[in-house]
């Protein structure tokens, strides 16, 4: 690719003006012309109202989230978001997709919530022959669909074991296969919550983690930013809520109900405003009580609905009078290996995006450095 480049204003137009631009209350679930804003979700909502279809240009145009720096590209029909959306339509010389691709990687400075387009009015934009331009974009869409292939596959996994869970024990709300219904409370040794009053007055750099909502995934801990308290307070005054291997911590707020199993190496670990459940595993393994909560049925009976609205919060008293259709022991071991098999292939798919993701990145780098 030639080294020659141009300023970003001389090869790409704001052409946002003049078109009505959709506030997100308007937004509908279904409709005729899709809406684009700054958001993380490609396509946000929906309108039927045609006055909002955006005409200022020809398409494919890419949009720019000036709050969110997320970049779009745009080839079909569409309504603008209200809110910190710039169209750029770059000038003939400059192909759309190409322009695309190098607004992914280019690093743009993190400026909060403030605005960001201010970056790209300073950059200069690479710009070979619009044939190579072309080719270079080719190259990194096949790229993209293989990683959104992996990223698909990897989904898939918990879309089949949700639909074993509800093969081998049926819709928990329903319960057709009339398993028990306890409540949660009395297959259970402890159920309980973790520090909620002033846990950052123990904070320490080094230490103990103490596991936060942030680091409970679905069926899984994320072991990224955890806090940590010194052996002394952990082993002192905050003992109570120590965690050991087997229990099940989920999210009070935001995503409550959202469960996973606390593995060997985070025994000893504390928590910090989660629900901590420790399961009578003659009963209940914890396993399977985290599969439960995360389950769609799961969280309806959990999460009693209250004027036809589930409720935002989970406490101690809700999870431990919630009813579980329990099957027995052996079922729930059984339906536990095939789930322990389908979480090695993910952790192998899982492994392969993450080298994937750092080819695309290489690729990334030589299409725009000239080298590919």
């Amino acid at each position: 690719m030639s080294a020659s480049s141009v300023r970003f204003t001389d090869a790409v137009r704001d052409v946002s003006g003049g078109n009505l631009k959709i506030p997100q209350s308007e937004y509908q679930a279904v409709g005729s012309l899709p809406v684009v804003d700054q958001g993380k979700d490609f396509v946000a909502g929906f309108t039927d109202d045609e006055n909002y279809s955006f005409r200022s240009e020809k398409l494919p145009v890419v949009v720019f989230g000036d709050h969110t720096r997320a970049v779009k590209y745009v080839d079909f029909p569409f309504a603008m978001g209200a809110d910190g959306v710039k169209v750029l339509k770059p000038t003939e010389e400059c192909d759309a997709k190409f322009l695309y691709h190098y607004l992914r990687q280019v690093r743009i400075p993190n400026a909060g919530y403030s605005r960001h387009y201010k970056f790209l009015k300073e950059l200069r934009l690479p710009l070979p022959p619009l044939a190579e331009q072309r080719h270079i974009a080719a190259i990194l869409d096949k790229a993209d669909a293989l990683r959104a292939k992996r990223r698909e596959a990897i989904a898939k996994l918990d879309q089949l074991l949700q639909s074993v869970f509800l093969d081998m024990f049926g819709d928990p709300v329903t319960n057709p296969k009339g398993w028990p219904n306890p409540t949660v409370g009395s297959c259970c040794e402890k159920v309980t919550v973790g520090i909620v009053v002033r846990p950052a007055s123990y904070y320490v750099d080094v230490g103990v983690p103490a596991i936060r909502s942030l680091n409970i995934g679905v069926n899984r801990i994320i072991a990224d930013d955890f806090v940590y308290f010194s052996e002394r307070d952990n082993n002192g005054p905050l003992k109570k809520t120590v965690l050991r291997t087997g229990d099940v911590v989920a999210v009070r707020s935001g995503q409550p109900g959202k469960a996973a199993v606390v593995p060997p190496e985070l025994d000893g670990a504390n928590a910090i405003d989660v629900l901590i459940t420790r399961t009578d595993d003659s009963l209940l393994l914890p396993e399977f009580l985290a599969y439960f909560l995360n389950s769609a049925a799961g969280k309806k009976l959990v999460l009693k609905e209250q004027r036809g609205q589930v409720q935002k919060h989970l406490n101690v008293k809700q999870l431990s009078e919630a009813e579980i259709p329990l099957p027995p022991l052996d079922e729930q071991k059984r339906f536990l290996a095939f789930a322990r098999c389908v979480g090695d292939l993910e952790k192998r798919l899982t492994a392969g995006s993450t080298h994937f993701e750092a080819l695309f990145s290489g690729i990334q780098s030589r299409a725009f450095a000239g080298t590919l």
